[in-house]
């Protein structure tokens, strides 16, 4: 932990304002402030899998005067997750970009073997309509393009479940799946499927 003071501020006397488990922490002087400085004093939090160093939670003292013969009055504003800019930057640098399924833009993609049949483009769409029912942010991809080409389109994406929907899918009420990063397919009953994805989602299990 970091803590950024403004010049003229005796260490010693902004201790006593921290946390216990903050008293050791490393004090910086910002030698460029002035009084005139939105953020007088700011603790940061420093973290990141891919950088050196990434802004996190950080704690903001406002004191109305410094005064080291007085007890200052102090307004502690501590944002947790920052903006939401910045939230999110570090939610994608720590990831990789690898989501949760709960937290993923698109949570499920539905793919036709075959899009130019009429009876599995209406078996995907029931997929479909099954999902956005239950409130998955799911698509269909039933463009003209081959499979394997939207299969990798999907991984690179890293779109959560990606469903390939083949005849037997459509003979049995089945659906096919293969979660991110992995190479096994697993075929579930729709209904099932529909529960155990909504499960995961409203549980935000990873």
């Amino acid at each position: 932990m970091k803590i950024n003071l403004l010049p003229g501020i005796p260490d010693d006397d902004n201790r006593d304002y921290l946390p216990e488990y903050l008293k050791d922490s490393e004090i910086v002087v910002n030698e460029n402030g002035n009084n005139s400085q939105v953020y007088p004093k700011r603790l940061e939090e420093k973290k990141g899998a891919l950088v050196d160093e990434f802004v996190d939670t950080w704690y903001q003292y406002v004191p109305e005067s410094y005064n080291p013969e007085k007890k200052t009055p102090v307004v502690l504003h501590r944002a947790i997750l920052g903006s939401l800019d910045r939230f999110m930057a570090y939610i994608l640098e720590e990831t990789k970009g690898n989501l949760p399924t709960w937290l993923a833009p698109v949570q499920a993609r539905i793919m036709p073997v075959k899009t130019d049949d009429p009876e599995l483009n209406e078996y995907a769409q029931k997929i479909y309509d099954a999902l956005d029912a239950a409130d998955v942010r799911v698509e269909l991809d039933n463009r003209a393009e081959k499979l394997g080409y939207r299969m990798r389109e999907g991984q690179v994406q890293k779109v959560p479940y990606l469903l390939v929907i083949g005849m037997k899918e459509k003979e049995d009420g089945t659906v096919a799946y293969r979660l991110h990063g992995q190479k096994e397919t697993t075929v579930l009953p729709l209904d099932e499927f529909v529960t155990k994805l909504t499960t995961k989602i409203e549980t935000k299990a990873r």
